[in-house]
């Protein structure tokens, strides 16, 4: 289900702002840090993208902040390895399993 957090902003710097694209790992820290850093954002998780929203002003401070949690490039691969479909195994919750 997906969840989204302050709406409210999000219609208020819209067409004056910038999108960050996470996965469903790091959003989490990624909002946390820049709630510490005191950086306004709206964010929309927990369907199939997972992404922040901050005003251009504000877009380098919190692509900095981002950019300590992405994925390295080099890891991308091995990661992507993991991903059944669009969901990563590890998070299908109702996992069945087929003998043959």
């Amino acid at each position: 289900m997906t969840e989204y957090v302050n709406k409210d902003y999000y219609n208020s710097i819209k067409g004056n702002c910038t999108y960050i694209d996470l996965n469903a790992n790091t959003i989490h820290k990624v909002m946390e840090r820049l709630r510490a850093e005191g950086i306004m954002f709206s964010a929309t998780y927990g369907g199939y993208r997972n992404t922040i929203t901050v005003s251009k002003s504000d877009a380098q401070r919190a692509n900095a902040s981002a950019a300590e949690y992405k994925v390295p490039a080099q890891n991308k691969q091995n990661y992507q390895q993991r991903i059944i479909g669009n969901i990563e195994y590890s998070q299908i919750r109702d996992r069945n399993f087929i003998n043959t």
